[in-house]
């Protein structure tokens, strides 16, 4: 019976002019014109607790996002956070064009980035905290989370994630 249910599928096939990988990485590297998210940004620095690697254990791990209120006025539909991806950041253009779609559509947003990642952190010999990011260093990705909820305050909160952050 499954079988007289299937319907005949035609894969899918990009033009030709974008199917290799390189020019897939090429073209997220290109930010889409009007993304100006970024012009009314808040950076916040959080305090996510203590340092379970072992790097830097007399120091708190310290997490940074961008708030964004929402751009509709009168409208406040929750606060939602977004976490990026596998070397991706809180300004990877993934995550910027979210950013705004959300805010345009009246939701607040929070772009966190993972233990030293962000705008250069991750190549940076100064950035916030010593050591190497982990992908099981939950407990600092929860801790900061339960911070931004607390922003929502009353509103609904809502958790995005791309690729590894959607696993967090």
């Amino acid at each position: 019976m499954v079988d007289s249910m299937r319907v005949p599928r035609t894969p899918f096939q990009p033009s030709p002019l974008v199917r290799s990988g390189s020019a897939q990485t090429m073209l997220a590297m290109i930010r889409p014109k009007g993304i100006d998210i970024t012009r009314d940004e808040r950076p916040m620095l959080l305090d996510a607790g203590y340092d379970h690697t072992g790097a830097d254990p007399e120091q708190p791990v310290r997490l940074l996002g961008y708030y964004n209120a929402g751009r509709v006025p009168g409208i406040n539909r929750g606060l939602v956070l977004i976490l990026h991806g596998w070397e991706g950041c809180s300004h990877s253009n993934y995550n910027l064009i979210l950013a705004q779609y959300l805010a345009e559509r009246g939701y607040a947003t929070f772009r966190l980035n993972l233990r030293d990642h962000g705008p250069h952190l991750h190549v940076n010999p100064y950035a916030l905290n010593r050591g190497v990011f982990r992908a099981t260093l939950i407990e600092e990705a929860a801790t900061a989370t339960a911070q931004i909820a607390h922003l929502a305050g009353n509103r609904p909160f809502y958790i995005v994630g791309a690729s590894m952050g959607g696993n967090f």
